[in-house]
């Protein structure tokens, strides 16, 4: 009996045009960063805002959100902005979706237009991951290469688009949820300061109906999931806890989809009372 012999092809590299599609492609379609040899590790945040833009499992009252309430990541890194999307909510691309940042320096851009964004006193250089992390005082870029020109305009118009939210502020028709993830203890003793920049950036003086700002802070690391949970005096500020994300979850995109889309519905409700 003649053996057949089959002869098996290697797939070559796949062209430019086509490797970028392909990362499109399980971004959008798998919720996954993936980079081409050479990339950086985790994707650009470009390839960053395409995650979960497929997905089927997003909010059940999605349409209501959208219509009603403009999602904001605060971070304090993009765990947020990455449940966002699986949500479906994260449609707008912004300053602070895929840096980390402390509440000193979320508050220092609002005060300052973002004038510091680009100031970057050091470079760590993890080699493993063939990553370059640019840091700065209260903040850290871990998926753009600041010192690129082009990255650096691209940083811009998120920034830009930001601060039109915040100028045509009074003549929106829908509330804005600003979400963040607690970075530290000490940050939730502060959280009416953060509120406090929030009301003083995105105001609307001497009208008598205007959109509300409301600010949803999750703290992870805890027994339970609880929340809302409402503040003593500025109805605006909610809480929630809720166990440490599992590296699964995050992942996944759901470190913070059960916070956030309880914030969407207590934001829903209260608008209608």
């Amino acid at each position: 009996m003649r053996r057949l012999q089959t002869k098996l092809s290697v797939c070559e590299p796949p062209a430019k045009q086509q490797q970028a599609f392909f990362l499109q492609h399980i971004a959008a379609a798998h919720g996954r960063a993936l980079s081409a040899p050479g990339g950086r590790v985790g994707g650009e945040s470009d390839q960053l805002d395409l995650l979960h833009a497929c997905c089927p499992e997003k909010h059940p009252r999605l349409s209501e959100c959208l219509e009603r309430l403009q999602l904001v990541s605060l971070g304090s890194f993009c765990g947020v902005k990455f449940s966002l999307q699986r949500l479906g909510l994260g449609t707008a691309h912004l300053p602070f979706d895929w840096i980390r940042t402390t509440q000193d320096g979320v508050e220092r851009f609002l005060e300052t237009n973002f004038s510091e964004y680009f100031f970057v006193a050091s470079r760590l250089q993890i080699e493993p991951a063939a990553l370059t992390v640019h840091r700065g005082a209260h903040h850290s870029f871990w998926h753009d290469d600041v010192s690129d020109i082009t990255v650096r305009d691209k940083l811009r118009r998120r920034v830009a688009r930001f601060l039109d939210l915040a100028a045509n502020f009074p003549t929106q028709s829908r509330d804005f949820l600003f979400v963040r993830s607690c970075a530290c203890t000490s940050e939730l003793h502060r959280a009416e300061e953060l509120y406090s920049a929030l009301e003083e950036r995105f105001s609307c003086r001497g009208q008598t109906k205007s959109p509300r700002v409301l600010l949803a802070i999750i703290i992870d690391g805890q027994v339970q999931r609880q929340g809302p949970i409402y503040h003593a005096s500025l109805p605006g500020l909610i809480f929630f806890t809720q166990e440490q994300p599992s590296e699964e979850d995050a992942t996944d995109g759901q470190a913070y989809s059960w916070a956030i889309a309880a914030a969407c519905e207590t934001a829903l409700e209260e608008s209608t009372e």
